[in-house]
Protein backbone atom coordinates (compact mmCIF):
# COMPACT_ATOMS: atom_id res chain seq x y z
CA UNK A 1 0.00 0.00 0.00
CA UNK A 2 2.81 2.41 0.88
CA UNK A 3 4.49 1.53 -2.41
CA UNK A 4 1.41 2.57 -4.40
CA UNK A 5 1.14 5.84 -2.49
CA UNK A 6 4.85 6.55 -3.10
CA UNK A 7 4.44 5.75 -6.81
CA UNK A 8 1.49 8.15 -7.07
CA UNK A 9 3.46 10.92 -5.35
CA UNK A 10 6.42 10.35 -7.65
CA UNK A 11 4.16 10.41 -10.71
CA UNK A 12 2.58 13.64 -9.49
CA UNK A 13 5.98 15.24 -8.92
CA UNK A 14 7.12 14.22 -12.41
CA UNK A 15 3.94 15.66 -13.95
CA UNK A 16 4.47 18.96 -12.13
CA UNK A 17 8.10 19.08 -13.24
CA UNK A 18 7.13 18.41 -16.86
CA UNK A 19 4.50 21.15 -16.65
CA UNK A 20 7.00 23.66 -15.29
CA UNK A 21 9.51 22.83 -18.01
CA UNK A 22 6.78 23.20 -20.66
CA UNK A 23 5.76 26.61 -19.32
CA UNK A 24 9.38 27.78 -19.23
CA UNK A 25 9.98 26.54 -22.77
CA UNK A 26 6.80 28.25 -24.03
CA UNK A 27 7.82 31.55 -22.45
CA UNK A 28 11.33 31.43 -23.89
CA UNK A 29 10.53 30.07 -27.33
CA UNK A 30 6.81 30.54 -27.72
CA UNK A 31 4.95 31.75 -30.75
CA UNK A 32 5.85 35.37 -30.20
CA UNK A 33 9.55 34.57 -30.60
CA UNK A 34 12.74 35.78 -29.00
CA UNK A 35 12.88 39.36 -27.77
CA UNK A 36 16.01 40.50 -29.61
CA UNK A 37 16.72 44.12 -30.45
CA UNK A 38 17.98 45.24 -33.84
CA UNK A 39 21.33 46.05 -32.21
CA UNK A 40 21.56 42.48 -30.90
CA UNK A 41 20.77 41.04 -34.33
CA UNK A 42 23.40 43.30 -35.90
CA UNK A 43 25.84 42.13 -33.22
CA UNK A 44 25.25 38.45 -33.98
CA UNK A 45 25.84 39.12 -37.68
CA UNK A 46 28.91 41.24 -36.97
CA UNK A 47 30.36 38.45 -34.80
CA UNK A 48 30.17 36.06 -37.74
CA UNK A 49 31.67 38.63 -40.12
CA UNK A 50 34.54 39.30 -37.71
CA UNK A 51 35.15 35.64 -36.89
CA UNK A 52 33.95 36.01 -33.30
CA UNK A 53 31.33 33.93 -31.53
CA UNK A 54 30.69 30.28 -32.05
CA UNK A 55 28.53 28.02 -34.13
CA UNK A 56 25.97 27.86 -31.32
CA UNK A 57 25.61 31.66 -31.33
CA UNK A 58 24.83 31.60 -35.03
CA UNK A 59 22.47 28.68 -34.54
CA UNK A 60 20.63 30.61 -31.82
CA UNK A 61 20.09 33.54 -34.16
CA UNK A 62 19.02 31.55 -37.18
CA UNK A 63 16.96 28.85 -35.46
CA UNK A 64 14.79 30.78 -33.01
CA UNK A 65 12.08 33.07 -34.43
CA UNK A 66 12.29 36.72 -33.41
CA UNK A 67 9.21 38.56 -32.11
CA UNK A 68 9.77 41.64 -34.29
CA UNK A 69 8.63 40.76 -37.85
CA UNK A 70 11.29 42.93 -39.53
CA UNK A 71 14.06 41.31 -37.54
CA UNK A 72 12.61 37.85 -38.08
CA UNK A 73 12.74 38.49 -41.82
CA UNK A 74 16.46 39.29 -41.44
CA UNK A 75 16.88 36.10 -39.41
CA UNK A 76 15.25 34.03 -42.14
CA UNK A 77 17.51 35.55 -44.78
CA UNK A 78 20.59 34.98 -42.60
CA UNK A 79 19.56 31.35 -42.18
CA UNK A 80 20.12 30.85 -45.91
CA UNK A 81 23.81 31.84 -45.65
CA UNK A 82 26.18 28.89 -45.37
CA UNK A 83 29.12 28.85 -43.01
CA UNK A 84 32.04 29.11 -43.46
CA UNK A 85 31.41 32.29 -45.38
CA UNK A 86 32.25 32.62 -49.03
CA UNK A 87 32.31 36.00 -50.82
CA UNK A 88 28.58 35.88 -51.58
CA UNK A 89 27.70 34.97 -47.99
CA UNK A 90 29.90 37.76 -46.65
CA UNK A 91 28.20 40.29 -48.94
CA UNK A 92 24.75 39.05 -47.90
CA UNK A 93 25.59 39.30 -44.18
CA UNK A 94 27.05 42.79 -44.61
CA UNK A 95 23.77 43.82 -46.25
CA UNK A 96 21.72 42.22 -43.45
CA UNK A 97 23.88 43.90 -40.78
CA UNK A 98 23.32 47.29 -42.47
CA UNK A 99 19.56 46.66 -42.53
CA UNK A 100 19.58 45.73 -38.83
CA UNK A 101 21.49 48.92 -38.00
CA UNK A 102 18.98 50.96 -40.00
CA UNK A 103 16.11 49.36 -38.05
CA UNK A 104 17.94 50.11 -34.79
CA UNK A 105 18.46 53.75 -35.79
CA UNK A 106 14.77 54.14 -36.66
CA UNK A 107 13.78 52.59 -33.32
CA UNK A 108 16.05 54.99 -31.43
CA UNK A 109 14.50 58.01 -33.15
CA UNK A 110 10.88 56.92 -33.00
Amino acid sequence: MAYIRLARCAAGAVAILIGLVAVLFARLFGERGAELSADEVAGYIDDVLQGRGGAWDWDDLTSIPIADPQLDELRQEAEMVNLPLDAGGRTKLETLRARAITIADKSAVG
